[in-house]
């Protein structure tokens, strides 16, 4: 019997980002080709800063700093 804390959590961000983006791909499909542009370097944008966070976040368990700094 497995206990209540092993249990995998339901994430419903993720859900929604998925239906979210699924409801806009008719709009952007049928875009001017401007707003397309401007659609897709919104979401490149965004993709790189969750990536940044990520490595940020990750770098940051490897190696803390523990407050202490390591330039002059």
């Amino acid at each position: 019997m497995r206990s209540s804390t092993s249990r995998s959590v339901k994430r419903p961000g993720r859900g929604l980002a998925v239906l979210l983006l699924a409801l806009l791909t008719p709009a952007i499909t049928g875009c001017p080709s401007e707003f397309t542009g401007q659609i897709s370097t919104a979401f490149e944008t965004a993709a790189r800063g969750i990536a940044t966070a990520a490595v940020d976040l990750l770098l940051n368990q490897v190696f803390p700093s523990n407050g202490t700094s390591t330039t002059p």
